[in-house]
C-alpha cells in the first residue's frame, strides 16, 4: 500500500463533512450489484458492489459525514479518471487531522476493499482536470 499524507484542517474537514452530507445517497440492499451511473465514483457497504451507500461525480475533497464514515467494502469508479480513498486520524489528539491513502482506483475499476482497506474510508478525492 502506497502511503499519502494530506493535512486537513479542522475548521476545513468540519466544512467538507458538511458540504457533502447532502450529497450522500442511501440505497436499498436490495438493488443490483455494482449500480453506478457513469461519471460517478461509488461506494458500497458490503464486498462485490452490494449494497450502495454513497456516490459523487463532482471533483474535490469529499467527506463522508455523519453515518457513511468507514463503511466502505468495496467501490466502483466511473469518473474518467483515478480516485483516492483516505481515512483519517488525528496526529497527537490535536484539532487537525491526517489523511492517509487507503488505495487507488483507476477508472472503470470495480475493487474490493483489501482487510485493512475494509471499513477504513473517511474522505474520497476525486481530481479536476
Amino acid at each position: 500500500m502506497r502511503l499519502t499524507r494530506l493535512l486537513v484542517a479542522g475548521g476545513l474537514g468540519l466544512a467538507v463533512l458538511t458540504a457533502v452530507t447532502g450529497a450522500a445517497q442511501a440505497s436499498s440492499t436490495a438493488a443490483p450489484k455494482w449500480k453506478c451511473s457513469n461519471g460517478d465514483v461509488c461506494l458500497y457497504d458490503k464486498p462485490n458492489g452490494a449494497a450502495l451507500f454513497w456516490q459523487e461525480s463532482e471533483c474535490g475533497v469529499h467527506g463522508l459525514g455523519t453515518g457513511f464514515l468507514g463503511r466502505a467494502s468495496s467501490v466502483r469508479n466511473r469518473t474518467g479518471t483515478t480516485v483516492t480513498l483516505f481515512t483519517v486520524f488525528h496526529a497527537n489528539g490535536g484539532p487537525n487531522s491526517l489523511a492517509e491513502e487507503i488505495v487507488s482506483v483507476e477508472d472503470g475499476e470495480k475493487v474490493n476493499l483489501e482487510d485493512d482497506e475494509d471499513n477504513a474510508t473517511a474522505l474520497v478525492y476525486i481530481p479536476c482536470d
